[in-house]
């Protein structure tokens, strides 16, 4: 049995393996297509599965083996293969094997693929590639095609189909030859294999036209898109490390920008938001970042004509250094912080107390910082004299479980109150700041200030506030990797939902709010696969959601407390709820206005 397989290995490596696409054959701009090369320095990248889950295929670096899978909706191919690929999924569900199915078709949506995946009772995930820039790069030509990467060498070892059951409108009960199978269990015992490539049967992939087209360029296509998606952060004095002034800066920085919007670090946006329901959404469409990557793989050619970026990077910044709705009508700064050069800094916290006699009310609010360059959020809280905190019904209990009055993050520029609802801020309150920065190789002074915008309320006006869904009792094992927790809230009164904050720290994985009605209904409201203690964001939802008394939200997530984990402290302690960031959190912030 082993000469023979090894001998398979060889001629179909030969015959197959070595050869060059053919004239007519899409050729990756970012990857290899053929199996026994070395994947390139830093290649990676990162999607949700069927099920909103993430995945990112340099997570998977100590696993024995990677294997993909390509899939399509409606392939007989793939629906008469589910069960190999279950059996598959079985087989090696305890040798530290990941097997993932890629979906690139775009007219597949998730949702019909989530229905598909369970109509057919298939165990594997399907990550939804709708860029079709991740398959294009694999390789993928058809469905049902099986690569495996080495990821000790980095390398793509196998390409074929899992056996030979399978053919164009014939099957049989049983395969003659397990390719796979006898590949994987060689590279578990051990064993020295040739990279090998096997013909396969599977429904031919159709990419966009944009892969065959003409390159985009700069001047045409992409400074445009750069201006609506990228330039609130990466202009002058912004919070990112360098500003898109012109197209050469640009260019310059291309390898870096294909890396980081590959793996979805860029734009920071971790919601799950596939219908765009979110207001504040930052992150690119489909479209667009398929757009971007091929032109960043494409050299990045500039094109004919002015360069867009010149004044528009301006204007951002014009912008930027404003207030929300012109002067305040107070504004309140703290002291001027000295920032080193290097290092990881804690949370600064800084209280100022506003010594008024009576309450206030706000139309609008903005935080910002002092120096940009420094300051990567910042949260400011209104703590409120004991007794108005005693009193009943009111969710200003302390400073985070009442959660965060105003907030400064990337693409933040002030918070304005929706029609009808006005900010409070009791008598004899303080306020806390709670800022984290980052330094930025020179020594810097940082600082935030706060404006605020006052109003006469209406008698119609509604209260805004924010109040923390949370568990505060939980554990994390030393080493865990996915360990859920949960919390939940009924609500005692009709309200209007307006946002949602998750927040855990460094160990946060991931978030979900979903609400359940009175009448039994369940509605998804936010997920968050993907959370980032790095980029703490307030989601606003596009359109307010009434929610009836009685109703519960619930609030469920998974925290990585493993080495695998790149933000972890130090994964061989127990961790527990905690303020200081080495600690964790759990809290499904939620701003709202009860309904008289």
């Amino acid at each position: 049995m082993l000469l023979r397989f090894f001998a398979l290995l060889v001629c179909v490596f030969t015959l197959v393996g070595c050869s060059e696409p053919t004239s007519g054959e899409q050729k990756s701009p970012s990857f290899v297509q053929n199996t026994g090369k070395a994947i390139p320095p830093g290649f990676d990248f990162s999607l949700l599965d069927h099920s909103g889950n993430y995945h990112r295929l340099s997570r998977y670096k100590d696993s024995q083996a990677i294997v993909l899978i390509s899939h399509g909706l409606g392939c007989p191919i793939v629906r008469q293969s589910v069960q190999d690929l279950n059996a598959l999924y079985q087989r090696y569900a305890d040798h530290n094997v990941d097997i993932m199915m890629i979906n690139p078709f775009t007219q597949d949506t998730r949702e019909a693929i989530a229905k598909e995946v369970q109509e057919y009772q298939l165990k594997l995930p399907v990550l939804v590639d709708s860029t079709q820039y991740v398959s294009h790069s694999l390789g993928f030509t058809r469905t049902a095609e099986v690569i495996v990467i080495d990821p000790k060498q980095w390398k793509v070892i196998y390409r074929g189909p899992i056996n030979d059951r399978l053919d164009y409108e014939i099957q049989k009960n049983e395969p003659q030859n397990h390719y796979l199978y006898d590949f994987l269990d060689f590279v578990l015992a051990g064993k020295a294999v040739d990279p090998v490539e096997i013909p396969f049967k599977g429904c031919a992939i159709t990419y966009a036209q944009a892969f065959s087209e003409p390159p985009k360029t700069y001047t045409g296509d992409i400074a445009g898109l750069l201006q609506k998606r990228c330039l609130t952060c990466h202009s002058e004095g912004g919070v990112a490390p360098w500003a898109m002034t012109d197209y050469q800066t640009v260019k310059n920085w291309s390898f870096m920008m294909h890396e980081a919007v590959k793996t979805g670090r860029m734009p920071p946006w971790q919601a799950d938001d596939p219908h765009r329901k979110l207001a504040n959404n930052i992150g690119l469409t489909a479209t667009e970042k398929r757009d971007l990557l091929l032109w960043l793989s494409q050299g990045a050619p500039r094109g004919e004509g002015e360069d867009p970026l010149l004044d528009a990077a301006k204007q951002v910044t014009k912008v930027a250094d404003n207030w929300v709705l012109g002067s305040p009508d107070k504004v309140y700064r703290t002291e001027a912080h000295a920032i080193p050069a290097t290092g990881t800094l804690p949370y600064k916290y800084v209280f100022i107390d506003l010594n008024n006699n009576q309450g206030q009310y706000l139309k609008a609010v903005h935080l910002r910082p002092l120096n940009k360059k420094v300051v990567h959020h910042s949260f400011m809280f209104v703590i409120p004299p004991k007794d108005y905190r005693d009193a009943q019904n009111n969710p200003m209990t302390n400073d985070w479980k009442s959660g965060a009055f105003a907030t400064f993050a990337p693409g933040v520029f002030g918070e304005i109150n929706p029609e009808g609802v006005v900010r409070f801020i009791p008598a004899h309150s303080k306020l806390k700041f709670e800022i984290h920065y980052t330094p930025t190789g020179k020594e810097e002074i940082g600082g935030v200030e706060v404006g605020l915008y006052y109003t006469e309320p209406k008698v119609t006006d509604r209260h805004y506030r924010m109040e923390g869904i949370y568990n505060q009792w939980f554990r994390l094992p030393a080493g865990s990797s996915d360990w859920p927790v949960k919390a939940s809230k009924t609500f005692e009164n009709d309200v209007i939902l307006y946002e949602l904050m998750p927040h855990m720290h460094y160990r946060g994985k991931t978030m979900r709010y979903t609400l359940v009605t009175p009448d039994g209904e369940t509605k998804k409201i936010l997920s968050v696969p993907r959370f980032d203690f790095n980029w703490q964001r307030q989601y606003r939802l596009q359109e307010p959601i009434h929610i009836k008394a009685g109703s519960v939200m619930t609030v469920d997530g998974s925290f990585d407390n493993s080495a695998q984990n790149p933000y972890n402290p130090d994964p061989t302690l127990t961790i527990g709820f905690g303020e200081q960031t080495s600690d964790e959190m759990f809290i499904g912030y939620i701003t709202y206005t009860i309904e008289e």
